[in-house]
């Protein structure tokens, strides 16, 4: 967004005719109706603190701390920390810490009133009058079919911020918060149309006919909650006369998320490119269809309390999933995706919402199905990356708790009488204690972190460890994912300190993952010019991997060996010639005919590139795709370029790129590749780039399939 003249910004509203921010008494002392959420150290002090700097941030600051749109996450950062017992300096000290980096609150245009509200949504000039009108008067309340639907959107757009500012009113019974996030919402951009049709939130009853009359119910119901007597007036409001439309083939959650995460269709380069800017959205406009009548329109909520909290624990378990196993690989460094966190940090308030609403069952639903819905689009956007539930649960919580835990944590001296003591073992100069519940050391460390998305996270993490984490094996119906149990928020908690680093305990502060997690790292091998005869080089390193040698006899056959540089042998292939058929032997292994080890080719057509299937070791299936490299599930794990002759300079050797994740295929990948420049199968340079199938695999930091 551009700055523009209508924008005056101030440093105070002090001394103003007309005010920036709203009225100081819609924002009362936090007060939580589930004591749970509040951790003991909060007190009166600490209360008083926390209203003083909201209401700071609401005199003096713009929704938005940069003219890009950038969200200011002050409020969210107090309010996070106060709850888990922050005292008033270390409340100072995070105020502080955001003040400086914000945007000043500037006059709007003009008011905002029923006529005009419409002709300003989107607009980030409008935020201060958007908040007024929210305390003053019903814009937007009245059912309107070409609007509401696109008002949730944007209560859900702009990565869930509206829905998350909104939240914390919710939560803590602050007016004023609820009203920011409407304000929020009002100047939000629409960018998910395509999830929110009409018949989203029709009813399943005759006593409403027009989808025009049920399409109004969400977003006037949510803005009710600030009027009148606040919040706490929805546990007073009538009840719905109308339940949401639910379906007897319910499908849970988790057996969608699985379908998708299987779905050829939308793996990585399917939906978006890897080097789009706006990953999501081109995903909605590619997909967005495909995506609502496959997959979220079959996600319905029951009848009644347990409806809503069976709806609730799926959709739950679905956002930490897709941010938790989507950004861990077996071996790896996990890989904590700033988008994909705020899926887990937003779906934390639908309790909360879910509870000011329940006697709105059809609110509660539509809710609850959005964020569903925007979880799916986000992941998918990013590439899709692979769950691993196995490797994922195969190490025990204590093994996990030892590699994550930093050691000095564990490396105490306790009193010889204390419990424990035969559970403490040797490492180095530790004497290691055991710990069952990272939870306290987690907390402890994110309350002094300056990333405050660490403490949102953590903080929705303990609070889902405490509703789920009894959850045992089997509990959910998922084939192949039967590991899955209630330690999962405590494994993704461990990780995502990990990788953001113990800062309070000494360590370096940690970095997000912005890239496509999809979409993996590749590595990079340039071939020799003679393709078969020849040093294989890490592009990376430079280092030499293989050396190819290869001997021709008359006749059109011979034989190529593939050696490391230490000399040992990687394996053989003695190519056909009229009389003979083309054996592959790797070491240590029996030799393998060509159609046992290229066990299919095909065309789909007179103008299709071949798709040549191969097995690796365990028998599990790949396909050379033109240029391309899939698994079984449509993945692209890697790529090759046919060397590219020059007239004037040097030409381009012909390289493979693979997925660091399956760099445990490289010895079979490289044969297949030498087996298809033998054969001459027709793979150009680039066929993979671009879109469609496997595009934006690039070099580099590219890459296919999953890391």
């Amino acid at each position: 967004m551009t700055s523009s003249d209508a924008q005056t910004p101030i440093a105070s509203p002090a001394g103003k005719d007309e005010p920036l921010g709203i009225s100081g008494d819609l924002y009362p002392l936090p007060v939580h109706k589930d004591q749970r959420l509040i951790w003991p150290g909060v007190n009166r002090e600490s209360q008083e603190a926390v209203t003083r700097l909201v209401k700071e941030n609401n005199a003096n600051f713009h929704c938005f701390f940069n003219e890009r749109g950038f969200h200011n996450h002050l409020t969210h950062h107090l309010y996070a920390i106060y709850a888990l017992g922050a005292a008033p300096n270390l409340l100072q000290d995070a105020y502080d810490l955001h003040a400086g980096d914000q945007r000043p609150a500037f006059k709007s245009p003009e008011e905002i009133t029923e006529k005009n509200w419409k002709d300003h949504l989107g607009d980030e000039k409008y935020y201060v009058t958007s908040k007024l009108a929210n305390t003053s008067s019903s814009a937007g309340s009245q059912g309107d079919k070409e609007v509401n639907p696109w008002m949730l959107d944007r209560f859900v757009g702009g990565l869930l911020h509206p829905l998350i500012h909104a939240g914390h009113g919710a939560e803590f019974n602050v007016d004023g918060m609820l009203v920011e996030g409407l304000a929020l919402m009002a100047v939000t951009k629409s960018s998910s149309k395509e999830l929110y049709p009409l018949e989203f939130f029709e009813f399943d009853t005759p006593k409403l006919d027009t989808v025009a009359a049920t399409s109004s119910s969400f977003v006037p119901r949510l803005a009710s909650l600030t009027l009148g007597s606040g919040l706490s007036s929805s546990a007073t409001a009538s009840p719905s006369e109308s339940s949401p439309s639910a379906t007897q083939n319910h499908v849970s959650a988790l057996n969608i998320l699985k379908e998708i995460s299987s779905d050829p269709s939308l793996a990585a380069g399917q939906a978006c490119d890897k080097d789009s800017d706006s990953k999501f959205n081109d995903t909605l406009r590619k997909k967005g269809v495909y995506i609502r009548e496959k997959y979220t329109s079959r996600f319905t909520v029951g009848q009644g309390e347990e409806g809503i909290e069976k709806a609730l624990e799926e959709v739950i378990w679905t956002a930490v999933m897709v941010y938790g196993l989507g950004g861990y690989r077996q071996g790896k460094d996990f890989r904590s995706h700033f988008l994909l966190l705020h899926c887990v940090t937003s779906v934390f308030f639908l309790p909360f919402f879910v509870d000011h609403l329940k006697h709105d069952h059809h609110a509660q639903s539509v809710l609850i199905r959005a964020h569903f819905s925007i979880t799916l689009a986000l992941y998918i956007s990013q590439g899709r990356p692979q769950l691993p539930v196995e490797s994922f649960f195969k190490p025990s919580l204590p093994e996990e708790i030892h590699q994550l835990v930093p050691k000095y944590l564990l490396s105490v001296s306790p009193n010889e009488k204390a419990l424990g003591q035969k559970l403490r073992v040797a490492e180095g100069d530790h004497r290691i204690t055991p710990i069952g519940n990272p939870f306290p050391a987690v907390i402890l460390s994110s309350l002094h972190h300056p990333q405050e998305h660490l403490i949102k996270v953590n903080r929705a993490l303990a609070d889902f460890d405490e509703r789920y984490g009894t959850r045992s094996k089997g509990y959910w119906k998922v084939e192949g994912w039967e590991e899955l149990d209630g330690t999962l928020f405590r494994r993704v908690a461990l990780r995502t300190m990990k990788a953001l680093g113990w800062m309070r305990e000494g360590e370096a502060a940690g970095n997000f993952e912005f890239d496509g997690l999809g979409w993996g790292r590749c590595v990079n091998y340039a071939f020799p010019a003679d393709i078969l005869d020849g040093p294989m080089v890490d592009e990376q390193t430079g280092l030499i991997v293989y050396l190819i040698a290869t001997k021709r006899t008359f006749g059109g056959g011979g034989s190529t060996s593939v050696t490391r540089p230490d000399g040992s042998s990687v394996g053989d292939i003695r190519w056909h010639d009229l009389c003979n058929i083309t054996l592959i032997a790797f070491n240590g292994l029996a030799p393998m005919t060509e159609d046992q080890f290229m066990v299919e080719k095909r065309s789909n057509g007179l103008f299709s590139p071949y798709i040549q299937i191969w097995r690796d070791e365990s028998g599990e299936e790949f396909y050379w795709k033109g240029g391309s490299c899939y698994d079984d599930q449509g993945n692209l794990i890697a790529r090759y370029d046919t060397s590219v002759p020059h007239l004037f300079r040097k030409n381009e050797p012909a390289t493979l790129h693979i997925d660091s994740a399956y760099a445990h295929l490289l010895d079979r990948m490289l044969f297949t590749t030498l087996m298809i420049e033998w054969s001459g199968s027709g793979i150009k340079r680039g066929s993979a780039r671009g879109g469609g199938e496997g595009g934006g695999m690039s070099g580099g930091d590219g890459g296919g399939g999953d890391d």
